[in-house]
C-alpha cells in the first residue's frame, strides 16, 4: 500500500514537472538574510520549474550550478526554520529529538506567511526529491494528512511532562483530590490560560468527565 502511494507521487510529480528547456526559478538570496530573502520571492514562485539559487556577492554562477547551490540552500533553509530565534519551532520536550510550532511567534503579524513559506518549502524538497532533515513532531504530520487528533500514548512522543500528567489522570481516580482543583483550561508557556471549551473556568475535571478533558 505504502509502495503504491509512492509509486502514484512519483508518477504525478513527474507529470507535473515544467522542462527546464522552458525556463527555470532563480532565487538570489544573502546568508545572512536567506530566509527573509527566500520567503519575499520563493513564494511567488511556479515551483513546478526547476529551481536555481545565487548567493548574493559570490562567484559561483546559479547558470553553471548542477545542483549543488540549491540543494545547499535546502540544507540552511532546513537548519534556520529550526532555528529558536526564527520562532517558528521549538524543540519538544520528549527523549527523541523532534520539534513543534512555537508559541513564541503567536503575536507576530506575518506568522502565517511565514508557516505559508515553510510549507512551500517542504513541498518543493519533496517535489524535487531532496531530503531535507526536519524532525517535526508526529502531531504535525498527523494533522497535514487530516488525520484525528494524538492519542494519549502518542503524547510521550510530543510532551513527557504533559503525558506523564495526563497518564496518571487517565488511571487514577481523581475524584480523591489526588490532583487538586483542576478545570478544563489549559496554560500556555506565555502565561495566558485558554480555555479548552466553552466555559472551561467554570468546568471542574471530575472522575466523570476526565477523558473529555484528556
Amino acid at each position: 500500500m505504502v509502495n503504491q502511494k509512492m509509486r502514484n507521487l512519483r508518477s504525478s510529480i513527474s507529470s507535473n514537472t515544467v522542462h527546464f528547456i522552458e525556463g527555470a526559478n532563480l532565487l538570489t538570496v544573502r546568508r545572512d538574510h536567506i530566509i527573509e530573502d527566500s520567503r519575499e520571492t520563493f513564494c511567488s514562485f511556479n515551483n513546478k520549474k526547476e529551481l536555481k539559487i545565487l548567493f548574493e556577492g559570490e562567484n559561483k554562477s546559479a547558470a553553471t550550478d548542477a545542483g549543488g547551490l540549491s540543494k545547499e540552500w535546502f540544507t540552511i533553509i532546513s537548519q534556520e526554520i529550526l532555528k529558536p530565534e526564527n520562532k517558528l519551532f521549538n524543540q519538544c520536550d520528549a527523549d527523541e529529538i523532534s520539534y513543534f510550532i512555537s508559541e513564541d511567534n503567536e503575536e507576530e503579524k506575518d506568522r502565517d506567511e511565514k508557516f505559508f513559506f515553510v510549507g512551500l518549502f517542504m513541498a518543493k524538497a519533496l517535489f524535487d526529491k531532496i531530503p531535507v532533515n526536519l524532525c517535526l513532531s508526529k502531531a504535525i504530520y498527523k494533522h497535514i494528512l487530516s488525520d484525528h487528533g494524538m492519542e494519549l500514548d502518542e503524547m510521550i512522543e510530543f510532551d513527557r511532562p504533559l503525558y506523564n500528567s495526563l497518564k496518571y489522570i487517565n488511571d487514577h481516580n481523581i475524584d480523591d483530590g489526588s490532583c487538586g482543583d483542576m478545570y478544563f483550561t489549559h496554560l500556555r508557556k506565555s502565561g495566558v490560560e485558554e480555555e479548552l471549551t466553552m466555559g472551561g473556568k467554570e468546568i471542574k475535571v471530575t472522575e466523570a468527565n476526565k477523558y473529555q478533558f484528556i
